[in-house]
């Protein structure tokens, strides 16, 4: 159970049988604004990728020193990959460490018009009888 003050009735006073009860979060009303979620984009390339960790960063608010900190990278590696000169492309361990710091993850499906671009090209391809032949 989480405690965060002393309860207090509906009108901000403290009764006789609220007044030395610890109050629960649930029992403060929230007060902070409801944000939405962004608008990601569709990811089919690795600057697509980049863009949403910049947009995801921002969300947070979060600083490029935060994420180096964090993260465990040197001082102004995250300015490198997701910085306006992308000095640096992302790797398997900054990718993982940006999705983590974003709290996102990709879920892939199928894109309906590479599907269709694809199928032609996948049945003309003849496998070989003996793959290692």
């Amino acid at each position: 159970m989480v405690y965060v003050g002393l309860a207090t009735d509906i009108h901000g006073r403290s009764g006789n049988t609220l007044a030395h009860r610890p109050a629960y979060a649930h029992e403060i009303p929230m007060t902070a604004p409801i944000r939405s979620m962004p608008e990601l984009p569709v990811v089919r390339t690795m600057q697509d990728v980049v863009d949403v960790f910049r947009i995801m960063k921002e969300y947070w608010s979060l600083t490029n020193d935060f994420c180096d900190e964090v993260g465990g990278l040197t001082r102004g590696h995250t300015d490198k990959v997701l910085g306006p000169s992308e000095d640096k492309r992302l790797g398997y361990d900054t990718f993982a460490l940006f999705m983590e710091l974003s709290a996102i993850e990709f879920v892939p499906r199928l894109n309906p018009d590479a599907l269709k671009r694809m199928e032609a090209v996948w049945e003309k391809r003849e496998r070989p009888l003996y793959p290692n032949a």
